[in-house]
């Protein structure tokens, strides 16, 4: 052999002699070098393709993969019904990132050897490579009920692909199947405990993500065999997981990750219990994992994060600062980082431009970065820039983020404030997208008070009426049970803000008696309930009692618009009890004929013929006035029709046939038209009226007293690490 290698006379004999050798004694270099240097001139054939083979082995160790892919490729064009070459050529594609080519490698050995548990086992591994997880977990179910639940490389990478699938859910909005999918994988995990760290890892990450629900959500997990024997609640879950991340890191000490997924869930469990004992834990926990190694970005950032939290500390602000500037030295593309950066300055000192900066950092590494837009949007907020609806209806086309999800809500509901933006089309295509917004954040945030209220104004706005009312009601229960349990802020001014939305909404479905009892119950607001009590007893037919609220709500109305309306109101109500010539009076009295307002003169025309008072030019000024009316043409007919069909004075008669010919030709549809306009229907168009103006200060007040936080001092941190489960799992 030693004469062989001298004189390079190798035989094929000899090289597979000398391969023994140097398996034994473990000379891969010298293996690799031999077989380079028999193999150079030669191309694969039936002798030499065990020699091959074993080249490409070596070329796999040595990450030369394309060379050995060439290999590879030559082989099967030899042996093409060989299962093992087929396994080992997946295998490469999967190392250069050709998963498709590699999955038709392994689909061909599949219908060699169907049931070969390894075949399977890649293939699956194959389908989560390409994110195919649906299709990756009922592989792996096919694997663990074929072979038995004792398979636990099939069991933990089921509950990897599970894990995976509910993130993917949860970032789509689909929140039932993404707590469905949480609930399987901790279902599957538990069947039978492992003293491994990936599998504590596993555990602990779901527990973790299940903080994102709402506790009634988590309801579902009163089955689960995990939380079987105890109460549920979030703390509960997130100790949980702690207990899983601590087992996690006395399995593996030196990894350093596990020891800051355990400082990140003890962030979360401080953030529900504010416990020093449990921050401080948390700080140890980081601390231990940037001794181990301090090169890691993502562990200043939380080292940060955790020191905001200190407020006990002088120095507070500056080592939070110094954590957040370390993490972005050591990586600059770190998004968390910058955004928390940002955050940081806008919060505590302020400072709007220094803010700026860094999310722009931010947005540079990861344009699709949702954090940073939303860091942009809430600077846009603080300077009242009018880009701030826009910004944040950019973030929640990147990502269902809470924040950006009630910040664009809030601004659809505050364009309220400006009848122009209501009046125009923008405004219109905006109320839908964000009643789908705020009801995404409902439905993950469903004891959220405020979002409830946000919710119920969005969906009235669209017209769902019905559905707009259950989210008030319980907006409302929510407000009740905390003002009970809550000395230290009083909830009356916002339980009777939801009220008035309750109440108008119950006028709107006629339920009266429902609307009283909700009047009843009011006690902060002043003026309004007397307003709504007299829209109340009017429908209900106690006019006398509605004109003594109008009369008091006219004696304490100080607005222009406010007054005017009212006055409508009251003159409808003294119509209704057959007082024309009073009602007449009072209404040119408070208003007069040089209004120009179609309202205005609508409701002139609707009380002036029941005064069996015939003055032709008060009649014809107001027909001018309605027909330069777009908005009120089909109410104009119908008013019209009324006074052609009830007044019989031949002048106006005359006046409106010559003026208004097709009123002869379309009588039926004009008549259809005067039903839409009665004197009732009208009143309520004009009380609706009413309380749009005021639904736009509720609206305003509401947000500024309950809704100013918002999320704006949660800090983004960095998810739990994955990097460590598939290789593990491989």
């Amino acid at each position: 052999m030693e004469y062989a290698r001298k004189y390079n006379d190798y035989n094929i004999d000899i090289v597979r002699s000398l391969i023994i050798l140097y398996d034994k004694y473990d000379t891969t270099d010298k293996k690799s070098t031999m077989l380079n240097e028999f193999l150079f001139d030669k191309i694969p054939d039936a002798e030499n393709a065990d020699l091959f083979e074993q080249q490409a082995d070596l070329l796999v160790r040595q990450n030369l993969v394309g060379d050995a892919t060439s290999i590879f490729q030559k082989l099967i064009a030899l042996f093409e019904a060989s299962c093992n070459l087929l396994s080992k050529l997946a295998q490469c594609y999967r190392l250069t990132g050709s998963f498709s080519s590699a999955l038709l490698c392994l689909e061909k050995c599949l219908k060699i050897e169907p049931n070969s548990l390894i075949i399977n086992f890649q293939i699956a591994e194959v389908y989560f490579d390409l994110e195919l997880f649906i299709e990756s977990i009922q592989k792996y179910k096919e694997i663990l009920s074929k072979y038995g639940e004792n398979f636990s490389p099939a069991r933990l990478a089921l509950g990897e692909a599970l894990y995976h699938m509910m993130k993917f859910s949860f970032e789509k909005a689909l929140y039932v199947q993404s707590l469905d999918y949480c609930v399987e994988g901790l279902e599957t995990l538990s069947k039978k405990a492992e003293e491994t760290c990936i599998y504590y890892k596993l555990l602990g990450d779901f527990c973790m993500f299940l903080n994102n629900f709402s506790i009634e959500k988590l309801a579902i997990l009163k089955n689960s065999t995990l939380f079987r024997y105890g109460a549920i609640s979030k703390l509960g879950i997130l100790q949980l997981g702690s207990k899983f991340y601590a087992k996690a890191c006395q399995l593996a000490p030196e990894e350093t990750n596990y020891f800051h997924d355990l400082a990140l869930n003890l962030l979360k469990c401080y953030t529900i219990e504010k416990s020093n004992e449990t921050l401080q834990k948390s700080r140890k926990c980081i601390e231990k994992a940037i001794v181990l190694n301090s090169k890691k970005s993502e562990f200043w950032s939380l080292l940060g994060c955790l020191a905001r939290y200190e407020e006990n500390r002088p120095e507070n602000k500056n080592f939070t600062q110094n954590c957040f500037v370390r993490a972005v030295q050591i990586d600059e593309r770190n998004t968390h980082a910058w955004t928390n950066l940002g955050l940081f300055y806008l919060e505590t000192f302020p400072n709007v431009e220094i803010a700026h900066e860094c999310f722009k950092k931010a947005q540079i590494s990861d344009p699709k970065f949702c954090n940073a837009w939303i860091g942009q949007a809430i600077i846009a907020e603080r300077v009242k820039s009018p880009q701030a609806p826009d910004l944040f209806r950019h973030t929640t086309s990147l990502s269902n983020h809470p924040e950006s999800l009630i910040g664009y809500a809030f601004h659809a509901l505050t364009a309220l404030l400006s009848r122009q933006k209501v009046e125009c089309i923008g405004f219109r295509y905006c109320i839908p997208s964000a009643r789908d917004a705020i009801m995404k954040f409902v439905e993950l945030h469903s004891d959220n008070a405020c979002a409830l209220n946000l919710c119920g104004l969005l969906c009235e706005l669209n017209g769902h009426n019905r559905l707009a009312t259950r989210f008030y009601e319980k907006s409302r229960l929510i407000l009740e049970k905390e003002n009970a349990k809550n000395d230290d802020f009083d909830f009356t001014a916002c339980i009777d803000m939801v009220k008035e939305n309750l109440f108008r909404l119950y006028r709107k479905l006629s339920k009266f008696n429902e609307a009283s009892e909700i009047l009843l119950g009011m006690k902060s607001s002043k003026n309004f309930p007397h307003m709504d009590a007299a829209l109340i007893d009017f429908l209900n037919g106690n006019f006398e009692k509605a004109l003594q609220n109008y009369d008091y709500s006219l004696y304490h109305t100080k607005l222009p618009d406010d007054l005017f309306y009212v006055t409508v109101a009251k003159c409808l109500c003294l119509v209704k009890i057959k007082d024309y010539e009073k009602a007449l009076n009072f209404f040119v009295e408070k208003i007069g004929f040089v209004d120009e307002r179609p309202h205005a003169k609508i409701a002139l025309l609707l009380v002036k013929p029941l005064s069996k008072s015939s003055n032709f030019k008060l009649i014809k000024d107001c027909l001018s006035v309605l027909m330069n009316s777009m908005n009120c043409s089909e109410l104009t007919k119908a008013v019209l029709n009324y006074l052609f069909t009830m007044h019989q004075d031949t002048q106006t008669c005359s006046w409106i046939m010559h003026k208004f010919p097709y009123l002869l030709q379309s009588r039926m549809i004009i008549l259809a038209n005067y039903e839409r306009v009665n004197t009732i229907e009208y009143f309520n168009d004009v009380s609706h009226v009413v309380y749009s103006n005021e639904d736009s200060k509720t609206i305003s007040n509401y947000l500024k007293k309950y809704a100013t936080q918002r999320f704006i001092s949660n800090f983004c941190h960095s998810n739990p690490d994955r990097s460590l489960i598939k290789p593990l799992i491989m």
